[in-house]
């Protein structure tokens, strides 16, 4: 598939769906301050008349034409965010760029969840409790309780 083509009889649902399949991003489509229903048509979801005709989304356009686009062809405002809708992608990048940038924050994020998990089973393995001689001082220092209680 070469791009998507979009027309106001079109499902918010199938649009988003449609948009991650072939972009890698998601679309993120408003009624007004809050989110639009994904079981309505673009149609129903706009609050003002656009240019009415469809639109065709190709990977090389820039994310804020294609916001601009659907602006003036739909009455909608949408915004393009990262595969897992944790971000908005920077308007000036094409499509193709943002879902490249979107995969390095992905692998990114994978590496430091692996990193942290590592840590974590690093910190599970050793003791936090120190020994019950201080080191070759002879003094006494903190004991388990199980010890404490049957001196």
């Amino acid at each position: 598939m070469a791009g998507l083509s979009i027309t106001g009889q079109m499902k918010v649902s199938t649009l988003q769906k449609g948009f991650l399949k072939e972009f890698g991003l998601t679309l993120r489509v408003y009624d007004g301050r809050g989110l639009a229903d994904s079981t309505q048509t673009l149609s129903q979801v706009r609050k003002k008349k656009g240019g009415g005709k469809g639109l065709s989304v190709a990977k090389n356009m820039k994310v804020g034409n294609l916001e601009d686009k659907f602006e003036k062809e739909f009455g909608l405002k949408v915004q393009v965010s990262g595969s897992d809708d944790s971000y908005l992608c920077e308007n000036n990048l094409t499509l193709n760029a943002a879902q490249q940038a979107d995969d390095k924050k992905l692998a990114r994020k994978r590496r430091n969840s692996a990193l942290q998990d590592e840590a974590s089973d690093d910190d599970s393995e050793t003791s936090p409790l120190p020994s019950a001689q201080d080191s070759g001082t002879g003094t006494v220092g903190l004991m388990p309780l199980a010890q404490v209680i049957d001196a």
